[in-house]
């Protein structure tokens, strides 16, 4: 389950921005998106991520199910990413991860400041 929020006809998924680094290299930093599902056991990240961190990485054969199904995915499994806020000190080592070409999202997903304004419990953003 992807929590959502409904506003008007759009749908918008968790998606925050974030900052991530390499374990070994924090000075090495880059800021991206990340979509956040509290129903996966797993974690994913681009195979860009990797490459742009210098994070390294051995091929492993993956079963994703879904709710469409469950298919096997080649990907790569990798250790050591650490992630936070943009705007937050405290930092989060992920659990052992897993990298794909493409993690589908849409722009229109993220929410913007005049939707998040509209949820008073928000509004302190």
């Amino acid at each position: 389950m992807i929590i959502t929020i409904h506003v008007c006809r759009n749908v918008f998924t968790l998606i925050v921005a974030v900052t991530v680094y390499y374990v070994d290299n924090p000075d090495d930093t880059t800021s991206m998106y990340t979509m956040i599902d509290e129903q996966s056991d797993a974690c994913f990240v681009t195979n860009h991520v990797l490459q742009t961190l210098n994070v390294p990485s051995y091929p492993v054969e993956v079963k994703l199910s879904t709710l469409l199904g469950e298919e096997l995915i080649q990907c790569r499994k990798a250790y050591g990413i650490i992630v936070r806020g943009n705007k937050e000190s405290v930092a989060i080592p992920l659990p052992g991860y897993y990298s794909r070409h493409n993690i589908p999202a849409k722009e229109s997903q993220i929410p913007r400041l005049n939707t998040i304004r509209k949820w008073t419990h928000l509004r302190k953003l």
